[in-house]
């Protein structure tokens, strides 16, 4: 599997721009992305650097009850119409359903 995902993100960084995805793929998808997201919410600044990481704005509460419901769904016997959905879905849901573009779905507001 890691050998497919690493094909994968090496060919998002070869086609899509960096303008356009604005970090490596590959990079977002090792284990040192991880390990520096958790540095960063403990207070461990990767060689002093107070760099900003991609889940900055998420509170460290939510990204735990995400980790905590992602191993949950790979149980046996999961079902994910037991499992709550958030607040956007619903906003995301409709616009979706009225035909909205969803490539441009940004924030719960679709771009003008």
């Amino acid at each position: 599997m890691a050998g497919v995902a690493d094909e994968i993100a090496q060919g998002f960084d070869r086609i899509v721009p960096f303008a356009e995805r604005g970090a490596s793929t590959r990079e977002l998808l090792s284990g040192a992305f991880l390990t520096g997201e958790l540095r960063q919410r403990l207070g461990l600044r990767r060689n002093g650097s107070a760099a900003p990481t991609i889940f900055g704005p998420v509170p460290t509460r939510e990204l735990l009850a995400m980790l905590w419901r992602l191993a949950l769904s790979q149980t046996p016997y999961h079902d994910p119409a037991d499992q709550p959905l958030p607040a956007w879905a619903d906003t995301w849901m409709r616009a979706y359903e009225n035909g909205v573009d969803m490539r441009t779905f940004v924030a719960g507001q679709p771009e003008r």
